[in-house]
């Protein structure tokens, strides 16, 4: 049975039967291995544009980001200007009367009592100013509505 591939001929006819059927397999892993890839590139290309067009959105948002940054500062260094110019005009020397007023209002809130100048009356024309002040406390401790009095 084996003897006709002792033949030279029949030898060679295997042995070249062999090697196609080898390249033909090896044609058809090839050319689907390339088939594969060309989809991945195509995948990747698909991909790659997008992250392009992502990278050029970030780089536009990043010089938004910039422009705003530096409108942010001027209108920072304007609002500055501003507050100093506010800070100076309400910069305001008191008068000694207004001195006096704000330290008898001052002393009234901590002491709880009217200063004597205003309990006689003794800087108003007219006489005295209130009549009785002084004389009672209308904050008594425990009491929290004393303005019904």
């Amino acid at each position: 049975m084996w003897t006709w591939i002792l033949n030279i001929k029949n030898l060679a006819l295997v042995i070249l039967a062999v090697c196609v059927l080898l390249l033909g397999t090896l044609y058809i892993w090839q050319r689907n291995s390339v088939v594969s890839l060309t989809a991945k590139v195509d995948a990747l290309t698909v991909e790659n544009n997008q992250q392009q067009g992502t990278i050029t959105e970030m780089k536009d948002n990043l010089e938004a980001m910039k422009r705003s940054q530096v409108n942010m500062q001027k209108i920072a260094k304007a609002t500055a200007t501003i507050q100093e110019s506010i800070n100076r005009l309400q910069v305001k020397e008191l008068t000694d009367e207004e001195k006096r007023v704000a330290s008898d209002i001052t002393r009234f809130f901590n002491d709880r009592m009217l200063p004597v100048s205003l309990q006689t009356g003794n800087n108003a024309p007219g006489g005295e100013v209130l009549s009785g002040a002084g004389k009672t406390d209308p904050f008594k401790p425990g009491d929290h509505n004393p303005v019904g009095r």
